[in-house]
C-alpha cells in the first residue's frame, strides 16, 4: 500500500468517524463537549474544534436544527472568503494571482529528521519554480 493509499484511508476513517457522530447527533444534541471532543478527534483542532462548537450553540439558541447549526458552524470556518477576511485583517495581502509552476503535475517529496530545513527548502522550490 502506497503512502498516499494509507493518507485516504486515514482521511476517509476519520471522514467516517465524524460523519457517524454528527449522524447520531440526536443522542446527544445538548452535550457539546462531546462535539468538541469528537471535532478533536476527527483532526479538526482544538482552537477549531472550540471556535465550531461556539458557533453551533449560537446557532442552535437562534432554534436552528442541531445538524444545521453543526453544518453552517463548520462552513463558516472552513470557507476561504471568512479566512481571507482574517487574513487581511492581520495585514496579510491576498492579492495574488494563482498561476501554473513546473514540473506541472509532478510531486516532490522532501524528507528529513526535524530541524535539517524542510519547510525553508520547500519554499525555496516553490519560489524558484514560480520565477521559471
Amino acid at each position: 500500500m502506497s503512502w498516499f493509499d494509507r493518507l485516504r484511508q486515514g482521511l476517509s476513517r476519520t471522514r467516517a468517524s465524524l460523519k457517524g457522530d454528527a449522524e447520531s447527533a440526536r443522542a446527544w444534541e445538548m452535550d457539546w463537549d462531546d462535539l468538541e471532543f469528537a471535532l478533536i478527534g476527527a483532526d479538526v483542532g482544538a482552537k477549531l474544534a472550540a471556535t465550531v462548537v461556539a458557533e453551533a450553540k449560537k446557532e442552535r439558541e437562534r432554534g436552528t436544527p442541531f445538524r444545521e447549526a453543526l453544518e453552517k458552524a463548520l462552513l463558516d470556518q472552513l470557507e476561504p472568503d471568512q479566512l481571507r477576511q482574517k487574513l487581511r485583517r492581520v495585514g496579510f495581502d491576498l492579492d495574488v494571482t494563482r498561476k501554473t509552476v513546473e514540473p506541472k503535475g509532478k510531486v516532490v517529496m522532501v524528507v528529513g529528521v526535524n530541524g535539517v530545513g524542510k519547510t525553508t527548502t520547500i519554499a525555496k522550490l516553490g519560489q524558484y519554480y514560480q520565477s521559471r
